[in-house]
């Protein structure tokens, strides 16, 4: 088996949060960096360390997960929420 240099390889911390149930993925160049107690949850903020945590190395490169293919979105077309354009408001009291 060929052997990978650290610039293709990325560990992918997948975590559960026992507050919320969400399942959400980390991925990272620096798995030392991260653990159950330095995670926060995206969905409700618990950062108390209340997460089931498992790790995998995954001989790729991070770019080729994040992006990989998919496609750019913001966040309001994420959540169906419709942009509203405005200019030149300005508060008068």
């Amino acid at each position: 088996m060929e052997e990978k240099s650290l610039e293709e390889i990325h560990t992918q911390l997948k975590a559960k949060c026992l507050s919320c149930d969400l399942h959400f993925v980390v991925c990272t160049e620096y798995p030392d960096r991260h653990n159950a107690k330095s995670l926060y949850c995206p969905e409700c903020g618990q950062h108390e360390g209340n997460f089931l945590t498992w790790a995998s190395v995954v001989a790729s490169p991070i770019r080729r997960e994040v992006p990989g293919d998919a496609r750019p979105t913001d966040d309001m077309q994420a959540t169906g929420v419709k942009a509203v354009k405005v200019k030149n408001i300005v508060e008068t009291t």
